[in-house]
């Protein structure tokens, strides 16, 4: 036959159990912005320096491929920070101010995929980017902004 616990034995153990934190839930969202600064490699890449600011904070180096489809850009960046990497892609719209300076509008970005310390992040956010691209100069300064979460 088993033997109950008694009550107040009872009381405690489920008490503990309830207060006892679990590393199986995740943390709300934080806000998240990562800011890149690069220079064009080739028709289709460029590379240059990021900062991870908000519920991730690193800096580091960045490559990225790009491709236009229409009036839409596609890229998929890949951050290498001290922590680890952050692969991230983003679509959005290309607005021409003039025949060699663009800006980016609607579309969205996410992290698709992380190395290190970020290999349970998820992260991502509307617009795309915010930003511009100066072909005359070579460069290209984005932002990304929203929001992200470590598991």
């Amino acid at each position: 036959m088993r033997k109950r616990l008694p009550p107040v034995i009872a009381v405690l153990a489920a008490t503990t159990v309830l207060l006892t934190p679990s590393t199986g839930i995740a943390a709300a969202p934080e806000p998240i912005t990562i800011q890149t600064h690069g220079v064009f490699t080739g028709p289709s890449s460029a590379a240059g320096t990021f900062v991870v600011s908000g519920g991730v904070s690193d800096s580091g180096t960045y490559t990225e491929a790009f491709r236009f489809a229409g009036s839409t850009l596609h890229v998929v960046k890949t951050l290498s920070g001290q922590a680890g990497t952050i692969t991230l892609a983003a679509q959005g719209v290309v607005v021409w101010t003039s025949p060699t300076t663009a800006t980016f509008a609607a579309g969205h970005w996410q992290v698709v995929a992380g190395t290190g310390a970020y290999t349970e992040l998820r992260a991502g956010g509307t617009p795309g980017a915010v930003g511009s691209a100066d072909l005359a100069a070579g460069t290209a300064d984005v932002v990304h902004t929203g929001e992200g979460q470590l598991r």
